[in-house]
C-alpha cells in the first residue's frame, strides 16, 4: 500500500525523536558539529502551544550533537537543520522544478515526478564525479540534496550554475547561498519522511515507501 506524504503530528514527532532518532548516525555524517537550528511549525502550523509566539521563527541551537535529542523532544519541531560549513555547497532538487503535474499538491508529488527527479540527481552526480568532486546524496524528505565540499567555493558555484542552466536540471539555485541544511536522520514533518543519506546505487531503487526513509510508526 502506498503511504501518502503528509504532515507529522506532535505525537509522531515525539515517537520519532524518542525512539528512532540516533544522534550517532548524524555524527557519522557531520562529525562533532554543534551548530543547529529548528523551525517549530511555520508551514505545518502544528506546534506546542507554549511556543506559539516563536513557532514561525528559525531558532538556533548551540549544543553538542549528543544533546540534540533532548532539545528536539522539548520543541518537537517540524524541521531540523544544521548550519553548513563555509566550504560546503548544497544543491536542492525539488519535484516542482521538473515540470508541472496535475497530481501535484503542496508538499506532495506523484510517483512519476519522483522518478524523473531521480534522473536529474543522477545526471548532476555524474557531472560532479567527472569533474573531480566527491558528491554526497541525501533524500531530503521530499526531494534530494547533493552536498559537496570545496576550497574554491565561488568558482564551484559558478560552475554549478552553468551546469544547472545547460542541462535544465531541477535545482533551486537560491539554496546554494543559504546556510541551513536539513539534518541527516531528522524527520521532515512536512512529509513524514526521514532525511537520509543514500548512495548513487541506492538511488535507483528508492521509493517513497522505502523502509530506509519511512519512520517505524508508519510501518
Amino acid at each position: 500500500m502506498s503511504l501518502a506524504l503528509r504532515f507529522a503530528n506532535l505525537d509522531e514527532r515525539w515517537l520519532y525523536y524518542r525512539h528512532e532518532f540516533d544522534p550517532s548516525s548524524a555524527r557519522e555524517v557531520l562529525g562533532d558539529w554543534n551548530q543547529f537550528a529548528i523551525i517549530i511549525g511555520r508551514r505545518t502550523r502544528i506546534y506546542l502551544q507554549q511556543y506559539k509566539h516563536i513557532y514561525h521563527r528559525v531558532i538556533k541551537l548551540n549544543c553538542k550533537i549528543d544533546d540534540l535529542r533532548d532539545k528536539l523532544l522539548q520543541y518537537l519541531p517540524e524541521a531540523v537543520y544544521y548550519i553548513r560549513r563555509q566550504n560546503e555547497i548544497l544543491l536542492d532538487f525539488d519535484p516542482e522544478k521538473v515540470h508541472t503535474c496535475k497530481y501535484l499538491k503542496k508538499w506532495d508529488f506523484c510517483p512519476y515526478l519522483f522518478e524523473e527527479l531521480k534522473k536529474h540527481v543522477c545526471k548532476m552526480y555524474e557531472i560532479l564525479e567527472n569533474a573531480g568532486y566527491d558528491p554526497e546524496i541525501r533524500f531530503s524528505g521530499r526531494g534530494f540534496h547533493i552536498v559537496l565540499f570545496t576550497d574554491k567555493v565561488i568558482e564551484t558555484k559558478n560552475f554549478l550554475l552553468d551546469v544547472i542552466d545547460n542541462y535544465k536540471l531541477a535545482v533551486d539555485p537560491i539554496v546554494m547561498y543559504k546556510r541551513l541544511a536539513r539534518l541527516p536522520y531528522s524527520l521532515n514533518s512536512l512529509t513524514t519522511r526521514i532525511v537520509t543519506p543514500i548512495s548513487i546505487d541506492e538511488l535507483e531503487t528508492l521509493t517513497l515507501d522505502d523502509d530506509r526513509i519511512t519512520p517505524k510508526f508508519l510501518r
